[in-house]
């Protein structure tokens, strides 16, 4: 049974520090109580994550995983990768802008056991350095990305097993798209390539694959006893379908990228609205 005065009290260090962490990531919204009918996407993800006076330990706690698992605020617990800062690497060398695209399976897809499959797309922008980039760009390009990966429910990347490349590196391109055909790597490439208005070249595409792929990428992994427990293998080159989430920018000199255009709501204030 639950220790209700146990509870309260941890409720309210909750509403104190929790709450605090939460208005300040949605600092851009205002009130707190949207009506989740009529509410923005940004007004319903801080309702949905704010915790109220009359809520449940269940429904504290649902709010709090929500918001740290869910829309990826827990810097803090990632597993720890040796490196070097960021703003070092960029003191150490000048680099041309980068766009990246960012791609999630649906989660009523991800099969049980295993979680949702991701995809990324990104090249660099040659015709310009951190110097010469422009506001009216920057719109430009986020409009480019709206029109080409963000319309309707958002542009779907089937990926699979086949390895497809295609490199242009005077024009920033080396692109790597798993899929399941050479005509899908052809059209997600294609897709890409309209972001740097650049013409697309067939003698540039090719597919790169490993001489057994059904031995070294199989749909069922299987399964592998650890501490005398069964589990699962993590998969590799797995087929599912990605749909597209957010775009991103990189600019040498600046300590975070500008979010372009956000189909999820989790971004502040991105370039243009999706």
């Amino acid at each position: 049974m639950v220790d209700i005065n146990g509870w309260e009290h941890l409720q309210d260090l909750y509403i104190k520090t929790y709450n605090k962490e939460v208005k300040k990531e949605f600092s851009d919204v205002t009130g707190d109580d949207a009506d989740p009918n009529s509410s923005t996407p940004r007004q319903s993800l801080k309702r949905a994550c704010l915790i109220h006076e009359n809520d449940t330990v269940s429904v504290a706690l649902a709010r709090v995983i929500y918001y740290y698992f869910v829309l990826r605020k827990a810097r803090d617990i990632h597993l720890p990768v040796y490196g070097i800062p960021m703003m070092d690497v960029h003191e150490s060398r000048k680099f041309k802008p980068q766009c990246f695209l960012y791609f999630l399976e649906d989660y009523q897809d991800v099969e049980d056991g295993f979680s949702p499959v991701a995809g990324e797309i990104s090249f660099r922008i040659t015709s310009h350095s951190s110097e010469s980039i422009t506001e009216v760009y920057l719109k430009s390009l986020a409009n480019q990305v709206k029109s080409e990966f963000g319309r309707g429910s958002g542009f779907v990347w089937k990926k699979g097993k086949t390895n497809i490349a295609y490199t242009d590196k005077d024009n920033g391109l080396q692109l790597r798209i798993l899929c399941r055909s050479m005509a899908e790597g052809e059209r997600v490439v294609k897709a890409a390539l309209s972001l740097t208005n650049t013409a697309f070249e067939s003698d540039r595409l090719s597919e790169v694959n490993n001489a057994n792929p059904t031995s070294a990428y199989p749909t069922v992994p299987g399964t592998v006893r650890i501490l005398g427990k069964s589990r699962k293998r993590p998969r590799k080159r797995p087929i599912a379908d990605v749909r597209f989430q957010y775009a991103l920018l990189h600019i040498h000199g600046l300590p975070n990228p500008i979010c372009l255009l956000d189909r999820t709501g989790t971004f502040r204030n991105p370039l243009i609205d999706a």
